[in-house]
């Protein structure tokens, strides 16, 4: 700019964006020249919460990357954390899993990650997920049981016996709650 020599560059532009440009065209809030000049090739990138079988390499990638960048000991995330994760809607998507993941590995003593050290927000049910009793009650359910199980190792028969329930009802729930 501002030169009066021609110089030729070779240019290539990636941009990101969470709305529907085509929408955003046909309202005629987004330049339609624009538009095709940058849509070469168009990439969707779901969420992280349509990725769910994502989330444990994530996690183990990000674990790995924060211990390294700060000398700490390697840790491993319990079964009953990693299900919570797994569950959570992730809003802050892959930034807020690696944020998440960064927290842990500075505040959590000792070498296991477990579910009551996972940040209150990743534990919390959104009021939208709960919005009809039986939701409630089998969101609650699940957390009995996998607390029951972390407590207990995952021994199923202790903790059947902590849940007051039988063997046979455990494993009808871990089924119906896909936690087997």
């Amino acid at each position: 700019m501002g030169g009066e020599n021609v110089v030729a560059i070779d240019v290539r532009l990636v941009s990101a964006t969470h709305r529907n440009l085509e929408e955003l065209v046909a309202e005629g809030k987004f330049r339609e020249d624009l538009y095709y000049r940058l849509n070469v090739l168009s990439l969707r990138v779901p969420p992280l919460r349509e990725r769910r079988d994502d989330v444990p390499l994530l996690v183990n990638h990000f674990l790995q990357q924060a211990e390294q960048r700060h000398g700490c000991e390697p840790k491993r995330v319990a079964a009953a954390a990693m299900r919570v994760r797994c569950d959570f809607s992730w809003p802050g998507n892959v930034r807020q899993l690696r944020n998440v993941m960064e927290r842990l590995v500075l505040l959590t003593e000792g070498p296991i990650i477990h579910a009551d050290d996972l940040p209150e927000e990743l534990r919390a049910t959104p009021l939208s997920e709960s919005v009809t009793l039986e939701a409630a009650v089998c969101q609650a359910e699940r957390a009995a049981i996998l607390a029951a199980l972390e407590k207990c190792n995952q021994h199923r028969e202790h903790a059947a016996q902590l849940l007051g329930i039988s063997v046979r009802t455990l494993h009808y729930k871990l089924n119906r709650y896909s936690l087997q």
